[in-house]
């Protein structure tokens, strides 16, 4: 990862053809408004970097409305070097402001800028193309003028392998992002149009293997509840005292625990692991599917159980008021305020507690966390019994989880209160990791099942992924007949975690194809 000096060096290349502007034009004023406007769309790129090491596309800004409830997430990356960021641009204004209000446009200088700073883009293209080793085929012969225009995208590349040509992409500019991301998805709309959607003989056939025949989803004898905890990492529940009451359910005679657990969200970030979760597909290639592809008929947990519920802490993020039903429930609760507002966990779950005593009839009921959303500032109280040995950053994040934790605990003494925690399946698990690739402990999830189903402990050691949840969970049910198995297994079968017939990579490339194609549409039998 190059560090934030080249980052600002690169944007600051794509500043010598918008300041040829002040030379094209004969009022300062386009040439102010025009920088200044640079100089924003810098900041915004760069505090959007830290904290989600992307810059902004046009598939960011699209969802943009995700961030209600979440600028804390954003603001704390606020630090000096954004000035050092801004420094020129505030600089260049200053010196046109000393300018003639009304001069005449010198065209030779304007065209030097240009020139300086499409030369510095290909600069650019010719250190991202030699400097990263994990592109592998970038290296491969003489860098011809084509691969360092500032807009090339390799076609090719691109559908062999979209990570690496995506993260390429990505790290050119600030400037050249959002462009070359426009690009990308023509080039990606282009390629996967028409035939590309209908899938080969070989991938109808494991889809046929796939989709077992039955009359209709048969309705579970338990309740499901799914809590989604806000980027919960598998370290802070087995090598910490974080979480007493989940440690203790993990530990019963009646669960199944894997902490070795690979998340596979992409950018949708929880959107996609609610989506996994729900659905046992995987994330589209490009883009965000509960953005592009809310209104898509899926298979799902849900719509086995008469009755559904959400429960959200924000209004509108990852297109929750369309998702919820897509995914089979039945009604969704979230805050009644449109604003930047959301609800804690202590709300979230007291809503579901709630809701308890309707659950008259099997119900499917999914929460979803937000405590230990970045930055961890969520929950004021340090927890007593943080590590003193860690830093500021992971006490703020065990404490949220502790905090979290204690509203899960107060919901099962709920359903005990109630006399129906005996007719429950309980699933805790998170939406995706949150402090990166550093040290493998930081790239698991847990993966927490409770139910009367389960009859003796069982403890899943070896790597896993978050695709095997939803076939976990339906066989734990005893809905497995269902028209749609998942691509992941089920991991309370040992032989089935042993005999992985579907690779992961392969997952995500028919996962594709099946959302964009809307293909449960047609296929999936739907049982009233």
């Amino acid at each position: 990862m190059y560090s934030w000096k080249l980052y600002i060096v690169s944007k600051l290349a794509a500043a010598f053809i918008f300041s040829s502007i002040v030379f094209a034009t004969r009022s300062r004023w386009w040439a102010l408004g025009f920088v200044l406007l640079f100089a924003v769309w810098s900041a915004a790129n760069y505090i959007y970097f830290r904290a989600y090491s992307l810059f902004l596309s046009w598939s960011v800004i699209r969802i943009a409305t995700n961030l209600r409830g979440f600028s804390d997430a954003i603001l704390i990356y606020l630090d000096y070097r954004l000035l050092v960021l801004l420094l020129p641009a505030i600089v260049f204004c200053g010196l046109v402001w000393l300018f003639p209000k009304e001069r005449k446009r010198i065209w030779w200088a304007f065209g030097v800028c240009l020139l300086a700073g499409i030369g510095c883009c290909m600069r650019m293209n010719y250190l991202i193309h030699t400097i990263r080793n994990d592109v592998i085929g970038y290296r491969q012969g003489d860098m011809s003028f084509e691969k360092l225009l500032p807009l090339y995208i390799n076609e090719i590349r691109l559908v062999q392998d979209w990570e690496s040509e995506y993260s390429l992409v990505q790290e050119h500019s600030i400037a050249g992002y959002l462009p070359l991301s426009v690009v990308y998805d023509i080039k990606v709309h282009k390629l996967r149009s028409g035939k590309d959607v209908v899938l080969t003989d070989e991938e109808q056939a494991l889809m046929d293997s796939l989709m077992p025949q039955a009359e209709g989803p048969a309705t579970p004898d338990n309740h499901l509840i799914i809590v989604l905890v806000e980027s919960f990492e598998s370290w802070a529940l087995d090598s910490t005292e974080a979480m007493p009451n989940l440690r203790n359910l993990r530990t019963s005679e009646h669960s199944l625990y894997a902490g070795n657990m690979r998340h596979q969200r992409r950018y949708g970030m929880s959107g996609d692991g609610q989506m996994i979760v729900n659905t046992g597909l995987l994330p589209i290639e490009s883009g965000v599917a509960c953005i592009l592809y809310g209104t898509n008929r899926y298979p799902s947990l849900a719509e086995h159980f008469p009755q559904g519920m959400v429960v959200s802490p924000a209004r509108g993020t990852w297109n929750q008021g369309t998702m919820t039903y897509s995914y089979g429930y039945k009604a969704l609760y979230e805050p009644s305020k449109i604003a930047w507002h959301c609800w804690n966990d202590a709300e979230v779950f007291s809503t579901a507690c709630g809701l308890v005593g309707s659950m008259e009839q099997p119900t499917c009921m999914q929460l979803i966390t937000v405590a230990s959303h970045a930055p961890f500032d969520r929950v004021k109280k340090q927890w007593e019994g943080v590590p003193e040995d860690m830093s500021d950053e992971f006490k703020r994040y065990l404490t949220c989880l502790h905090y979290t934790d204690s509203c899960i605990g107060a919901l099962v003494d709920t359903l005990r209160a109630q006399g129906i925690w005996e007719q429950t399946t309980l699933v805790v698990t998170s939406d995706h990791t949150v402090f990166g690739y550093d040290a493998p402990k930081h790239n698991r999830i847990p993966f927490v099942l409770v139910s009367p189903h389960i009859t003796q402990s069982i403890e899943v050691e070896e790597e896993c992924y978050q695709m095997d949840i939803y076939p976990t969970v339906m066989h734990v049910l005893g809905i497995a007949p269902y028209g749609w198995a998942g691509f992941g297994v089920n991991l309370a079968d040992s032989k089935a975690r042993a005999e992985r017939r579907i690779s992961p990579q392969e997952a995500y490339r028919i996962s594709d194809k099946l959302i964009r194609g809307n293909y449960f549409e047609n296929s999936l039998q739907k049982g009233e």
